[in-house]
């Protein structure tokens, strides 16, 4: 399947996925995203039929997207034209005042509409428009988004469904800790996530855990302390927009290298 990413967000690991890929395992029947995101490992690494795959989110508005993709493309493209007759310098620098005033005439989901605002305009600068939207054929795709079982639940329902499932693997990508996650619903209603890190961290400490885990988290020395018994590497990335360089720690259980 040609790659396309049918949305952005922010702390997507669609670019990360080369560090960590010898831990992904392939051994397994089902694949679970409890911190779905854009499912990348999902998306590139087990779109085969052979893997039963789960992607859960308690952002309603992703949730909203992955059960209507259709919906969401159609708003999309719409989006992009605009965006394109607003252009002045390149894609990256539109005339706001005038776009956003135009969007907002769009008869479609209010919901999808805020959501692309703010995926495609942040901090005050605009992402580069996706021209493939224009050519790309999304049968194929829309056919595999299809197979995926999707849901709106805590994280912890869907972990604990598979987590003494020795044929299940679970990738772990929640909020970081102490980061800037003001896109995230969950990191607005509740800026503390020390609670996901225990859960977490329970989980690998639990023996009678025989899903594999795989945890991509921020390296910061609380986090390299707790979890020092299962941390099996670190890459370094750079945020774009905000052109930070940050360490991430691959922290995984259960799992022997490729």
């Amino acid at each position: 399947m040609r790659e396309i990413n049918l949305f952005g967000r922010l702390g997507n690991k669609d670019n990360d996925i080369k560090f960590f890929l010898k831990y992904l395992p392939k051994d397994i029947k089902n694949v679970i995203e409890p911190f779905g995101g854009t499912f990348a490992c999902i998306k590139k690494e087990y779109n085969d039929d052979k893997y039963n795959k789960y992607v859960n989110d308690l952002d309603d508005n992703l949730y909203l997207i992955y059960t209507n993709p259709e919906l969401y493309l159609e708003c999309k493209k719409k989006f992009n034209e605009i965006a394109e007759k607003h252009l002045i310098v390149d894609s990256k620098t539109v005339n706001y005042n005038n776009f956003i005033e135009e969007f907002n005439k769009v008869e479609m989901n209010i919901k999808l509409k805020d959501y692309i605002i703010r995926e495609c305009i942040i901090r005050g600068r605009m992402v580069k428009i996706n021209k493939t939207l224009k050519t790309y054929d999304f049968k194929k795709y829309l056919d595999f988004h299809k197979k995926i079982n999707f849901t709106n639940d805590d994280y912890k329902i869907i972990i604990d469904k598979f987590k003494y499932n020795e044929d299940s693997f679970i990738i772990l990508d929640p909020p970081y800790l102490f980061s800037d996650n003001n896109n995230y619903k969950s990191q607005r209603d509740d800026s503390d996530m020390s609670d996901i890190m225990v859960y977490i961290l329970e989980l690998f400490n639990d023996e009678k855990v025989k899903c594999k885990l795989l945890f991509i988290i921020n390296k910061l020395k609380i986090i390299s302390y707790l979890f020092k018994n299962y941390i099996v590497g670190e890459y370094e990335k750079i945020y774009q927009i905000a052109k930070k360089k940050e360490t991430h720690l691959i922290i995984a259980k259960n799992i022997n290298p490729s």
